[in-house]
């Protein structure tokens, strides 16, 4: 065999570095959603009672007073571009010995409460809003999560769509 049938041309050597750098040079991960709806999902957990803070993608949750006296929701908070926050769905679990009380999940937008809220009773389950929240640009988006449990732990989830 010789060097001229074992190796390919040089035009096909153009050809295959160019099909290369297209696939490696291609839309991004934005563009690869088309830029349009976003699912944004957080969750954390507690025990009994008490107002906490978090954030879409955030890890942590925050009491009112923590990092420092009032800062919790302004810790939590992060800042969203442009766009219609929508379909908020929570789902919780209890650690089954609360006897009274709920558990209500509310999205808050520059420190002021939305009409996207939803509240599930002591015995867990889930619960959904839809209802449009426009953001103007740079707003920051905090969840809110006030837990009237007379007893025991809970998780919960959320899903939160961004157009």
């Amino acid at each position: 065999m010789t060097t001229a049938t074992r190796w390919p041309k040089l035009g096909s050597w153009v050809g295959i570095f160019a099909l290369g750098l297209c696939l490696t040079t291609g839309p991004g991960p934005a563009e690869a959603l088309d830029d349009g709806k976003q699912i944004l999902t957080g969750g954390n957990s507690g025990s009994a009672s008490g107002t906490r803070f978090t954030a879409p993608g955030l890890g942590n949750i925050y009491g009112v007073d923590f990092p420092g006296t009032g800062l919790g929701e302004q810790a939590a908070a992060v800042r969203l571009a442009a766009g219609t926050l929508n379909k908020l769905k929570v789902s919780l679990v209890t650690e089954g010995t609360a006897t009274t009380g709920s558990v209500t999940v509310m999205v808050r937008l520059n420190g002021a409460d939305t009409g996207l809220t939803c509240s599930i009773p002591f015995g867990g389950g889930d619960c959904k809003a839809v209802v449009d929240v426009l953001l103007g640009g740079n707003d920051f988006v905090a969840i809110r999560v006030v837990s009237t449990l007379d007893a025991g732990a809970w998780a919960f989830n959320y899903t939160l769509m961004l157009d």
